[in-house]
C-alpha cells in the first residue's frame, strides 16, 4: 500500500491523506525515440527546501516517496522506473536539485526541470518534456491550483476523478489513456494546467499522442486514434422539444463509483465494472432510467466524476471513454438507451 495525498489551494481549503493501492504494471502510451540530449541544468525550483535524510540501498519508488515525505518539493518519476535501484545515501542539508539529479544519474535517467518539478525519463523519452496542456484550458481552471501525491502504479483515472472530485470541475479520458499508471510523484501547490501536464508525463503520454477537447464544462483527455464525435445522440433529429429538454437538465454529480461529493477514499482502489452494474447507479444520478442493448453490457465502465454538466454532456463523456466510433444513445419514452450505432 501507498500514502496518496490531494490539497486544493482554492478559497475553501481541503487536505486529505488516502490509501492509494498498487495496481497491475500496464504501460499503453506511445514510447517515441528521439536524439539524445545532454541533460539540462537543474538549476529551477531553487525555492526548494534542502534535503537532510538517510535512507539504505532502495527501489526509486522508494527513495522518492521518502524524499517527498521528507523534504517535499516536487518530482514526477516516469512509470516503468519504479523497481530500479538506488544506493544508499546520506544527505545533509544537500541543494534539491542536486538530490534528484544524482538520483536520475543512478538511474541512468535524464533530469528535466519544469516549473514546480523535476521529471526524471531515461534517454528515448525526451519528448515527454514537451508535454503542455496550460495554455490550451479555459479561463475558468486557470485559478485552479492543487498538490497531489501518489504512488507508483496508481491509474490515471484515479488521478483524474480524485482531482475532479476535490476541485469540483470534471476530468476524463478514454480508456487508451485512463488506464496507463503513473509512476511516483509528488506536486506542491500547482496550477491544474501544469499538474495535469506532470500526470501525462509520469504515465508516458507523448504530447503527439494524445488531444484535448476543453470547455467550460469539462476536460477531455482523448488519444488521437479515438476518433469518437463529440455529440454520440443518435436521434436528435426526431426528438420532440419535452425530451431535448431532457437533456439540458444539470447534474450536480455523475460518478462511477457514485461517492458524495465528501468521500474521496472511496475513489482509491475503485476499478472497472461492467456498464451493466453501472446503469442502476448512473440512472439514480441522471434521474432518468439508463439502460443498455445486452452487447454492451460487459462493456468496462472506469471510475469518473463529473460535476455540475448537463445530462447531455455526462452521456457524451461516458460513452466517449470507450475508443471506438461504434456506439451512442437514443432519448425515447421516460428513460435513455445506450446501443450501438448501426443496429439490424
Amino acid at each position: 500500500m501507498l500514502f496518496a495525498r490531494i490539497h486544493t489551494t482554492l478559497p475553501f481549503t481541503l487536505s486529505l491523506l488516502l490509501l492509494c493501492l498498487y495496481g497491475c504494471s500496464t504501460n499503453s502510451a506511445s514510447e517515441k525515440t528521439v536524439r539524445k540530449s545532454s541533460p539540462p541544468a537543474v538549476s529551477a525550483n531553487t525555492h526548494f527546501p534542502r534535503v537532510t535524510l538517510e535512507h539504505s540501498p532502495l527501489p526509486a519508488s522508494d527513495a522518492f516517496r521518502l524524499l517527498g515525505e521528507k523534504a517535499g518539493g516536487g518530482f514526477v518519476l516516469m512509470a516503468g522506473l519504479e523497481e530500479r535501484p538506488v544506493p544508499a545515501a546520506n544527505w545533509q542539508k544537500q541543494p534539491y536539485g542536486d538530490v534528484v539529479n544524482t538520483y536520475a544519474q543512478e538511474l541512468d535517467c535524464l533530469l528535466f526541470p519544469a516549473s514546480g518539478y523535476y521529471f526524471i525519463a531515461p534517454e528515448g523519452y525526451e519528448s515527454l518534456a514537451a508535454v503542455s496542456l496550460s495554455a490550451a484550458l479555459p479561463e475558468r481552471y486557470r485559478t485552479l491550483t492543487a498538490s497531489l501525491t501518489l504512488g507508483a502504479k496508481t491509474k490515471l483515472y484515479t488521478a483524474f476523478a480524485l482531482i475532479s472530485q476535490v476541485l469540483g470541475i470534471t476530468i476524463l479520458s478514454d480508456n487508451f489513456i485512463a488506464e496507463s499508471p503513473c509512476g511516483e510523484l509528488h506536486l506542491e501547490d500547482l496550477p491544474l494546467g501544469i499538474m495535469l501536464e506532470a500526470l501525462l508525463q509520469s504515465a508516458r503520454i507523448a504530447p503527439d499522442s494524445m488531444t484535448l477537447d476543453a470547455s467550460d464544462e469539462y476536460l477531455f483527455i482523448q488519444a488521437k486514434e479515438n476518433i469518437q464525435p463529440k455529440d454520440l445522440l443518435l436521434n436528435d433529429r426526431s426528438l420532440p422539444a419535452e425530451s431535448s429538454a431532457i437533456l439540458d437538465k444539470r447534474l450536480p454529480r455523475f460518478a462511477i463509483p457514485p461517492v458524495s461529493p465528501d468521500n474521496e477514499a472511496a475513489l482509491f482502489g475503485a476499478e472497472s465494472i461492467p456498464l451493466k452494474d453501472a446503469l442502476l447507479p448512473l440512472s439514480t444520478q441522471a434521474g432518468i432510467e439508463i439502460v443498455c442493448r445486452r452487447a454492451l453490457a460487459d462493456i468496462p465502465i472506469n471510475p469518473f466524476v463529473c460535476t455540475d454538466v448537463s445530462l447531455r454532456t455526462a452521456l457524451n463523456l461516458l460513452i466517449r471513454q470507450w475508443p471506438l466510433p461504434s456506439f451512442g444513445y437514443e432519448v425515447q419514452d421516460n428513460r435513455i438507451l445506450l446501443r450501438e450505432r448501426a443496429e439490424p
